[in-house]
């Protein structure tokens, strides 16, 4: 009998093991014992290796939803190490904060939201670094700020501002990391320097001016700004001042705005060596003393310059000619160390580029077209290989809240055997567009016979126009011609052009492409590649890991899902050398 409980006993204390247990933290995330000192809760299971196992979800002391995700291990300093998809809310349920998480590092895309549920930013990450797009938007969902990020590294050492307009400006960041591209002046009685990411100025006798300037040509045509935060680190006695300039060619040769120790400011140029004051020395209630910072900038508009210091607009100037390609901070007199930590050049990019004229239906530079369907917010397409066979030319087309987006694509992936290609965006204005995540998901499970389904697509764009088609039916073989087991067989109706687009569940999940069907032949019958084949695909030839997209429509009605699906639906257009084709 002593036997008997013992082995009894051997199987009940595992399972004890992954029952989910409460636990209780303080505000600053200290574990504690004492439930009234709490300000969180985590419900959480532990495997008999004694670490978590499942989902972790974690609440707010009132018993809303705080976190949720999954927690592969936790040390005895209480580090957690996160794996996929993380999620953090807002006390009213709200969506805060999504991340990817691949060994406890960042990985994929992280989305910000704020507490009225609307999307602010998001962000890349390759092996917890930045790598790809970083966006923060406007309330009304439009891009303010776009950059892109290349291992940790600003592409271009730009991004872009866009006002609510959408007209976007160009601005160039300075992070006093390569004094290589500064022109830089070292004397017995002046020094200009980079370090510790800073621009250091410094004139020991007060005899001679010192700059510190780089390469940055202006548009003189267009709007540009440049502006600097300035601190004193040490002064003599006197009079001092510094500030900034541009257009410079070289050291006689620039303009300037300055600002002074006595609470003064001053505009003007130097040409040829001799100094033109376009505005006398001015007293302004605008500049801080001492060692506090003042933030100047000038920004050139409509042939004229406007001073600013600290926000406040000082004074105007007419515009003149630039000199040269290069802007900087100077040191115009006395005896003072200042340094830079801030310093920013910011250029109108203009409108969006104008589009070339996109082909109307019956031109003949398009003469074959089909559809597909974004699978990774980042420019990739998926459709059928069959669409894009023999192409020179391919031009993909949104419609996203009733305008029409157009952009350059090229083929990075076809198999023809298998009928599925990989298409990608090579456009720049793309960046304006790219959705801020996909919101649909992918099963690969097999669907039963009878399952309801629906496709979005463009069939035959040349006698039905070009907008977005919808057609339903169910799955009526699990598998396709000649019992192809790669193949769905189907009710929905398959025209001409609906040829690589999507084929979705009633939740929002994407199961196949749509590639065949019997026009005039047999009614109701049509084919698509199951999306297995598609998956399978992406993970042997995605650049980088592919993630499947997070369904987040799954309970929104069928009318709300295809207003939001029919974004990610392109038309695409292909020139070829023959004859039109609808495909």
């Amino acid at each position: 009998m002593k036997n008997v409980a013992f082995i009894l006993s051997a199987f009940l204390i595992p399972l004890n093991l992954f029952c989910q247990t409460t636990e209780f933290f303080t505000a600053d995330w200290k574990k504690t014992k004492n439930k009234e000192k709490a300000s969180y809760y985590r419900m959480i299971a532990y495997g008999a290796n004694g670490q978590p196992t499942g989902i972790v979800n974690d609440y707010y002391i009132s018993g809303q939803l705080q976190w949720r995700g999954y927690i592969t291990s936790i040390d005895k300093n209480g580090t957690e190490t996160r794996s996929g998809w993380c999620t953090w809310f807002y006390p009213n349920g709200q969506f805060q904060q999504q991340s990817f998480y691949f060994n406890g590092r960042l990985d994929s895309t992280t989305y910000y939201w704020n507490e009225n549920g609307d999307l602010t930013g998001e962000e890349d990450y390759k092996d917890n670094v930045l790598h790809g797009a970083w966006i923060r938007y406007f309330p009304n969902k439009k891009p303010r700020l776009v950059a892109a990020y290349n291992n940790g590294k600003l592409v271009g050492n730009v991004y872009l501002e866009y006002d609510e307009n959408g007209i976007p400006a160009a601005v160039y960041p300075e992070f006093f990391d390569n004094a290589a591209e500064w022109t830089l002046f070292n004397g017995k009685d002046y020094a200009s320097e980079i370090k510790e990411r800073k621009l250091w100025l410094d004139t020991r006798t007060g005899y001679y001016r010192t700059h510190g300037y780089k390469y940055m040509k202006l548009d003189a045509a267009g709007i540009f700004s440049i502006e600097a935060t300035v601190t004193l680190d040490k002064a003599g006695s006197g009079f001092k001042s510094h500030g900034i300039m541009w257009g410079v060619k070289d050291q006689s040769n620039y303009d300037y705005f300055i600002i002074s120790d006595q609470g003064s400011f001053q505009t003007g140029y130097v040409q040829n060596g001799i100094d033109v004051k376009t505005l006398a020395w001015t007293s302004t209630s605008a500049i801080k003393q001492g060692k506090s910072p003042n933030l100047l900038k000038v920004v050139k508009a409509n042939n004229e310059y406007i001073f600013v210091i600290n926000g406040q607009v000082v004074a105007t100037a007419p515009f003149q000619p630039l000199m040269g390609n290069y802007a900087g901070v100077t040191v115009a007199s006395g005896i003072e160390r200042i340094y830079v930590d801030r310093f920013i050049v910011q250029q109108e990019a203009g409108a969006a580029p104008e589009e070339k004229n996109t082909p109307t239906v019956g031109d003949v530079e398009w003469n074959a077209s089909g559809s597909g369907i974004l699978i990774d917010r980042n420019g990739f397409i998926a459709t059928n290989e069959h669409v894009i066979k023999d192409a020179q030319v391919i031009e993909v087309e949104f419609v996203k809240d009733n305008v029409k987006y157009t952009f350059n694509a090229e083929v990075i992936k076809a198999d023809e055997a298998q009928d599925l290609a990989i298409l990608k965006i090579n456009d720049t204005r793309y960046n304006a567009f790219k959705p801020s995540a996909l919101t649909y998901g992918i099963t690969t499970n097999l669907l039963d016979i009878g399952s309801s389904v629906f496709a979005l697509g463009y069939p035959e764009m040349w006698k039905l126009g070009k907008n977005i088609k919808f057609t339903d039916g169910k799955i009526s073989a699990q598998t396709g011609a000649q019992d192809n087991p790669y193949w769905y067989q189907i009710t929905v109706p398959i025209q001409h052009g609906n040829s690589g687009g999507p084929l979705f569940d009633n939740d929002g999940n994407l199961v196949g492409l749509t590639n065949a069907g019997f026009v005039g032949q047999m009614d109701n019958v049509g084919y698509a590649i199951k999306s297995s084949l598609l998956v399978q695909m992406l993970g042997s030839s995605f650049p980088g890991k592919y993630t499947t997209p997070l369904n987040i429509i799954k309970e929104k009605p069928l009318t709300e899902k295809i207003k939001i699906l029919k974004s990610y639906v392109p038309l695409i257009k292909v020139k070829l050398k023959d004859q039109y084709i609808n495909k």
